[in-house]
């Protein structure tokens, strides 16, 4: 899907590009965009001398109403509801620079006839190149995960995030018309290392489940799940 009704009013004044009020539409999703760049952040050795604010850049984010699964990369019936806000400034060029907090007003999913969402607004932080989770639990139909942690907004930087709750088992089985599950499964998950190279491991139980498969036609009564690993 691409952006469309993409309006920009930008000015250079004092050293700076200043976005007044810049704006797009994705699909049913608006984007609107504001901030400040001062020249003194570019490289000293520009073909051309201009005038040279000192400074931080900053900017303001706003995007409503994004349906992710216009993107057409989600699987069939998952469809879901996301805005956010983000407001944030950087001393350099480099994002190990930027400094931001991220705020989801809308975080919602639904998964055919199970829903997930957040049970209040999540909140981010972006600082010294580490995304860090301030608060973000998930909540739907017989399911409740709570997210903690920090990640590395750089291939290289340090992972460590953990996922923690019950799920619904038949969330993981929605999408196949073969297999059904039911029942509760318990999870705790984390991920070490980096982002280019993250390192697996947690637990998952399950006691009073079900499982079926449709053909041939398998039925699994009272099954239980104890398993506990490094990937």
């Amino acid at each position: 899907v691409p952006l469309t009704d993409i309006s920009v009013r930008a000015t250079v004044e004092e050293g700076a590009a200043v976005v007044r009020k810049g704006g797009a539409s994705w699909g049913e999703g608006r984007i609107a965009l504001t901030g400040e760049f001062p020249f003194g952040l570019l490289p000293e050795n520009l073909p051309v001398q201009i005038p040279r604010k000192a400074g931080p850049a900053v900017f303001s984010l706003d995007v409503r109403g994004l349906r992710p699964e216009a993107a057409e990369k989600l699987p069939p019936g998952i469809t879901g509801l996301i805005s956010v806000r983000a407001e944030g400034s950087a001393t350099a060029t480099d994002l190990r620079a930027l400094t931001a907090r991220i705020e989801f007003p809308d975080l919602q999913f639904r998964m055919n006839e199970f829903s997930l969402g957040q049970t209040q607004p999540s909140r981010l932080s972006v600082r010294d190149g580490i995304l860090s989770v301030e608060r973000l639990t998930l909540s739907g139909t017989e399911t409740n995960l709570d997210v903690r942690g920090s990640a590395g907004i750089l291939p290289d930087g340090p992972l460590d995030v953990r996922v923690a709750g019950g799920l619904n088992a038949a969330l993981l089985t929605f999408n196949n018309p073969d297999l059904r599950a039911s029942g509760n499964l318990n999870i705790e998950a984390a991920a070490a290392g980096t982002p280019a190279a993250p390192l697996l491991s947690g637990s998952a139980r399950m006691q009073g489940g079900r499982l079926s498969l449709r053909d041939p036609r398998v039925v699994a009564l009272r099954a239980r799940l104890d398993r506990r690993r490094g990937i």
